[in-house]
């Protein structure tokens, strides 16, 4: 009877830790989750925005389009926007967080093209000549 009773509060124990050592699991996996999204979200919008200032100082003044992979290149679409050329700007589709990394990109490509273009001389510091950067485009 003694040993019954000590049984029975070992798998009582047993089956509470393994509840909890589950629910940690459980918490730990979304912390890693949020972590790898916030880190995803932050290098693309990085990447992005560092892309186009070196585009704008080398005055290659472009939009991106988002399409998924065909064949992995970023071509120019021969299209305008305005001032601006459309080039498209490849996901992979299937693959886990590449169309939503590409989409952070391109947004934040776009939108930092878009208010350099607006305000030059804040971004065209040093670059010689930089009045006539944008000489022959105008922001419609």
């Amino acid at each position: 009877m003694r040993y019954r009773l000590l049984i029975s509060i070992v798998i009582v124990f047993l089956v509470v830790m393994n509840l909890i050592t589950a629910g940690l699991l459980v918490k730990a996996y979304a912390w890693d989750q949020m972590w790898l999204r916030n880190e995803l979200w932050a290098q693309a919008t990085t990447s992005g925005t560092m892309w186009s200032m070196v585009d704008f100082r080398a005055d290659n003044l472009r939009q991106l389009r988002l399409v998924p992979a065909e064949n992995g290149a970023i071509e120019d679409t021969g299209q305008r926007d305005g001032p601006f050329e459309i080039w498209t700007w490849t996901y992979i589709e299937g693959m886990p967080g590449s169309r939503e990394a590409a989409e952070i990109f391109v947004n934040s490509y776009n939108s930092k093209m878009r208010y350099m273009y607006e305000h030059p001389d804040a971004y065209l510091e040093g670059v010689e000549d930089h009045r006539l950067h944008l000489s022959n485009s105008t922001l419609e």
